[in-house]
């Protein structure tokens, strides 16, 4: 049986449209205090659930004399009562410092001790004897929280001494960045450009609430603590538009929804979408999706295909990275209509206050049509300076924007650069293969040389490592040919799908079975 959840209103109202960010929030929450805010687990959270979050948050922060703009730490995860406090810490108008949730008690003891926040709210299970122990040598105050509320770790319902009590000046957010400039680092998030980035994805939700009726709520499996999760999560405070929350992206428990919900619109990572097909997943199953939309990480064609001509709904691909505040590419509806055949696996094109340009990686030299190089962005809302990413792309005559790989991740054999994606993409042409990682590893001789790992498709005979080094010879320079694969039962990803890289290399550092298939 299909489920439709009301909710007030898709728009800014004309009494509100002079409230900043954290009033249009509260202005929102308040309208139906019954209505539906977040789906999770097979329950239903209200949105007097925030609102009761955001007001024990405030009487916390009042008790510890935490004032506007100061640092608050959250140790994020994908559920209701993260979401109600990142929601209650943003209209209380102080700084989220957002910390990974799912690592060891160990990394998260240590991230507490470094950054010395006055306050640090987190779930109960985080809570653990080590995670105490820092944050009470750091003199940091701790919350719990939970369905249960919000209460006090016992002996932390004070901040000490040793806490960073500095203002952190017009941030809403601070993040990890997802390493597209260079190294992660903890990125501050503006409230003017968490603003500006709200109110244009408060317009294009409205027109999809054109075509699915309004009352969809979005399915959100990004992770809260990461730049699309708390993209994906504010504007949704400002329109009072429901969540169907995953803690993560799980293909039985994401097709439930879609079929109960039926949304005109879906957010898809390519990972995500592979798993789908392998599934089995049918046009039936997803008959109310008109577009997904997805970020730029490598797609296999294949899967592309099927989804936008088999199923006949387009995949809307962007571009964007916490350095930019969001997203900077994207293709418009029409566009979609118009060019999808032909621009088939591009990022789409600049937003407005956006302009884009490829650069030569050793002399900076601007670069012409269809030459790779990397991308430099100049957004209005972050300032008037190129920032340059790490990413290598394109620009074609029309100003669409072509990923092709990442200048970091590149292996350098011999003297030869190698595009890791462009090995996996040609590893998932084999017809076992369903999804393919590409790393460097250390070699006395050449410096480095191309290793695969290799996840077959359901079913699939596993090939031998002769018969993969065949297909990779028939599609690749010879320079190019992994050394070494490694079949895998399952690729490791991080909880926003990418390929966990760094687990990659711990496997190859242990694996003493891997199978060599070339002499270097």
């Amino acid at each position: 049986m299909e489920k439709k959840s009301p909710r007030p209103s898709a728009d800014i109202s004309a009494d509100d449209v002079q409230l900043d960010l954290p009033d249009l929030m509260r202005a929102a929450m308040q309208r139906n205090v019954a209505a539906m805010a977040i789906e999770f687990a097979g329950r239903s959270y209200p949105w007097q659930f925030a609102l009761d979050i955001a007001r024990g948050l405030e009487e916390a922060l009042e008790k510890l004399g935490i004032a506007p703009g100061e640092r608050v730490g959250l140790i994020a995860h994908n559920r209701p009562a993260h979401v109600a406090t990142f929601w209650g810490l943003l209209m209380a108008r102080r700084c989220v410092t957002m910390i990974y949730g799912y690592q060891s008690q160990e990394k998260l003891a240590a991230d507490v001790t470094a950054l010395r926040c006055p306050l640090i709210v987190a779930d109960r299970a985080n809570w653990t004897e080590p995670v105490i122990a820092a944050a009470r040598a750091a003199g940091t105050a701790a919350l719990s929280i939970g369905d249960h509320g919000i209460e006090w770790v016992a002996g932390l319902d004070h901040v000490g001494a040793g806490t960073r009590r500095d203002l952190a000046d017009g941030i809403a957010v601070e993040i990890l960045s997802s390493g597209t400039t260079g190294a992660p680092k903890r990125m501050g998030l503006t409230l003017s450009s968490l603003e500006a980035t709200t109110r244009a994805n408060i317009a294009n939700l409205t027109q999809l609430d054109a075509i699915e009726g309004g009352d969809a709520p979005q399915i959100m499996t990004m992770p809260l603590g990461n730049i699309s999760g708390v993209y994906s999560v504010t504007p949704n405070a400002v329109m009072a538009r429901p969540i169907a929350l995953l803690e993560k992206f799980d293909v039985e428990l994401w097709l439930d929804l879609v079929r109960r919900y039926r949304p005109a619109m879906v957010n898809l990572v390519p990972s995500a979408l592979t798993m789908l097909l392998m599934r089995g997943v049918t046009r039936e199953d997803m008959a109310s999706v008109k577009v997904i939309r997805s970020g730029t990480t490598a797609m296999d064609p294949e899967v592309h295909r099927v989804f936008a001509e088999d199923f006949g709904i387009p995949i809307n691909i962007m571009y964007g990275a916490s350095e930019f505040c969001g997203t900077i590419t994207l293709w418009s509806m029409d566009e979609l209509e118009r060019y999808e055949a032909v621009k088939r696996g591009s990022c789409g094109r600049a937003l407005p206050g956006v302009a884009l340009r490829v650069v030569d990686p050793e002399s900076g030299e601007v670069l012409g049509v269809d030459r790779v190089g990397l991308l430099e962005a100049k957004v209005d809302r972050i300032g008037p300076q190129w920032i340059r990413t790490t990413d290598l792309m394109r620009i074609d005559a029309d100003g669409f924007l072509w990923f092709v790989g990442r200048a970091d991740d590149a292996i350098s054999r011999g003297g030869f650069k190698i595009s890791p994606e462009q090995v996996a993409e040609a590893l998932r042409k084999h017809p076992a293969v369903a999804d393919a990682a590409v790393i460097g590893m250390p070699e006395p001789r050449l410096g480095q040389v191309p290793v695969a790992f290799v996840e077959l498709r359901p079913g699939a005979a596993a090939p031998t490592a002769s018969q993969l080094e065949a297909h990779a010879r028939a599609h690749l320079a010879a320079h190019q040919v992994p050394v070494r694969f490694v079949i895998l039962e399952a690729l490791p990803r991080t909880l926003s799908m990418k390929i966990n890289t760094g687990h990659l290399r711990e496997i190859l550092a242990g694996d003493a079975s891997s199978q060599a298939t070339a002499t270097p």
